[in-house]
């Protein structure tokens, strides 16, 4: 049962294929193309300054929150990292 696409175009022609014969709406939601680790350090940065030891589940939580999407363990902990990172290297300026 199910049907299986090689891409995206074949998926959301077949939605609004479906949806034009049923008559029904539909709203489609990709991932955000700019929610790199990059991205989420700037987000979480006030967290981690607040919080070093702050868990990757948090990290993880907080970004679904601003985005409302769910990333991956490893973006979140890479995130993480380098936010401690920068913090330890403004540190270290001062």
């Amino acid at each position: 049962m199910g049907m299986k696409f090689s891409s995206q175009e074949p998926v959301i022609a077949a939605v609004k294929d479906y949806a034009i014969r049923r008559g029904v709406d539909y709203q489609y939601l990709s991932r955000p193309s700019k929610l790199d680790y990059i991205t989420i350090v700037e987000v979480i940065q006030p967290l981690v300054e607040a919080n070093p030891c702050i868990k990757v589940k948090s990290v993880i939580a907080e970004v679904q929150s601003k985005f409302k999407y769910t990333i991956s363990y490893r973006k979140a902990s890479l995130a993480k990292q380098k936010s401690v990172e920068k913090n330890i290297q403004w540190l270290g300026s001062l």
